[in-house]
């Protein structure tokens, strides 16, 4: 219970937040025109600390701040709009209670979240290694939608997890086999000595709808079998849309994603630098502008790649010396540099928490990477303020400056079906076969939606943990970082960077 509750309450600070001097308050439009509507015959004026009546004519310069916060428009690229998803048969409450909730007990609804509305919750899950939690959350500009985007998310980690009747004691027969060896691991040992695959799941190449069988546990990450765990797999990959074409698109995209970021890291590649000037994207700008109020700075980097797919990664310092990172994929890149912005406007809180709570445990970390174990620990060893020279690779080279939208490719962001097509040219051209596999649940069937999750052998893996790092292994990441070292005129002597990986 106590783990619940700390996992619960990990944003519930009621510290005031100082706002930098200077910096127009992007909700003050919005504030003021819902005062308008009041009752108040002097009108009502803002104060940093307190509400007082005044005439709303003697507050400088109100009328100077024009920019309001956009409503969230309806968006015609997905297939469906959120609450269409629980306008049927199921509500969002259907999904959470202490006694019948599939999600968890409750919804935590963050309103101490100084930059985006957060929605979150969390299941109870069993484990070989006893109880441990599996979080969903959501981060919008709306609670509501918060909400929405969070138990869509809890449906699909719960699609990822376990295989179903898609289990098999052997390759099926007509099914081409794909064995560990595509994924990192080595044949002689991983967790244990001389693992062996003795389940296997199957999956349909996007290239050539070629059935094909894959070890479960490279599918699903927490699969009920009767054999040692010689691997921990996560819900990478995994995506739940409003149509099947959606759902495989940011499976995709996720699986590019993180071998971009895991690349650039391991890599150590002096990534160049988006200018922040250049985003357009009018929701992008308010995060930017909100962000800015609080004294944080977000700096943008171009991660594409290995596979020519958009891929951005915002890194944000924040004064107190932590810092946090997010990335997205995306053939349009306003999108992708959204993705990555929504991550960290959502966690630098966050990582100054945790750096006051785990300061001693934090610095251990910094001293003996053989300590950062678990997902938590890779973001929160970067909440120490003597991390910040470990993404020196990112912040402090020497950069060539380039703008959003010469990442962008031609025709991107207008329809699903062309950017699944475009990213799968980009896979083909980078011999590389996506795999798609079923993860249908009845939880997905309730509102409607479709949940798949995208394996795409040869592709660095995630892996949380620092003694657990398939990428350090792996060939690509010498093959990927003396092309990229190649194509910006610097040495193509490669020799990784050994440091955590600091995604969330």
């Amino acid at each position: 219970m106590l783990e619940m509750d700390e996992f619960l309450l990990r944003t519930g600070s009621r510290e005031i937040h100082r706002v930098s001097d200077g910096v127009p308050n992007p909700f003050l439009p919005g504030v003021m025109a819902e005062a308008a509507q009041c009752s108040v015959p002097t009108g009502l004026a803002l104060h940093r600390h307190h509400l007082t009546s005044l005439p709303v004519g003697t507050l400088p310069g109100c009328e100077e701040i024009s920019r309001a916060v956009p409503e969230p428009e309806a968006d015609s690229y997905r297939a469906q709009r959120l609450q269409d998803f629980f306008a049927g048969a199921a509500a969002e409450e259907d999904f959470v209670g202490p006694v019948f909730g599939a999600l968890g007990a409750d919804i935590d609804i963050d309103v101490t979240s100084l930059v985006t509305a957060k929605s979150s919750g969390f299941m109870i899950k069993a484990s070989e290694n006893g109880h441990f939690v599996r979080p969903w959350g959501g981060h919008r500009t709306v609670y509501a939608e918060a909400t929405r985007i969070g138990i869509l998310e809890g449906i699909e980690r719960l699609g990822a997890e376990s295989p179903g009747d898609n289990l098999y004691a052997a390759v099926p027969e007509g099914a081409r086999r794909i064995g560990p060896e595509r994924f990192g691991l080595a044949n002689e040992d991983w967790l244990i000595p001389h693992p062996e695959v003795r389940s296997w799941s199957t999956g349909e190449s996007l290239l050539t709808g070629e059935e094909v069988a894959l070890p479960t546990r490279l599918v699903y990450y927490h699969p009920q079998l009767d054999e040692h765990r010689w691997v921990q797999d996560s819900s990478n990959g995994c995506a739940i849309g409003g149509s099947d074409q959606e759902a495989l698109l940011f499976g995709l995209l996720e699986a590019i994603e993180r071998d971009a970021f895991l690349a650039a890291w391991y890599g150590g590649l002096a990534l160049d630098e988006i200018r922040a000037d250049s985003v357009t994207d009018p929701l992008s700008r308010v995060l930017l502008d909100r962000m800015a109020l609080c004294g944080q700075e977000v700096r943008f980097f171009n991660a594409t790649i290995g596979v020519e797919v958009p891929t951005v990664i915002a890194v944000c310092t924040e004064p107190g010396g932590s810092a946090c990172v997010g990335a997205g994929s995306h053939p349009n890149a306003e999108k992708a540099l959204h993705s990555a912005l929504v991550e960290v406007a959502s966690d630098f809180q966050v990582v100054a928490q945790h750096r006051r709570e785990r300061e001693d445990e934090l610095a251990t970390m910094l001293n003996d990477y053989s300590r950062v174990r678990s997902m938590e620990d890779h973001a929160d060893m970067f909440a120490h303020p003597g991390a910040r020279p470990l993404l020196a690779p990112w912040l402090d080279s020497n950069h060539r400056l380039t703008d959003l939208d010469a990442l962008s490719r031609p025709g991107s962001g207008t329809s699903v079906a062309a950017d699944l097509a475009q990213t799968l040219d980009a896979c083909r051209a980078a011999e590389l076969e996506p795999i798609a596999v079923r993860a249908q649940t009845p939880l997905a069937d309730a509102v409607g939606a479709r949940c798949w999750k995208v394996v795409v052998p040869g592709l660095i893996p995630i892996d949380f943990g620092f003694s657990y790092q398939r990428a350090l292994r792996m060939p690509r990441l010498a093959q990927v970082a003396k092309k990229f070292n190649a194509g910006h005129g610097y040495s193509t002597e490669f020799a990784p960077y050994i440091v955590p990986h600091p995604f969330p």
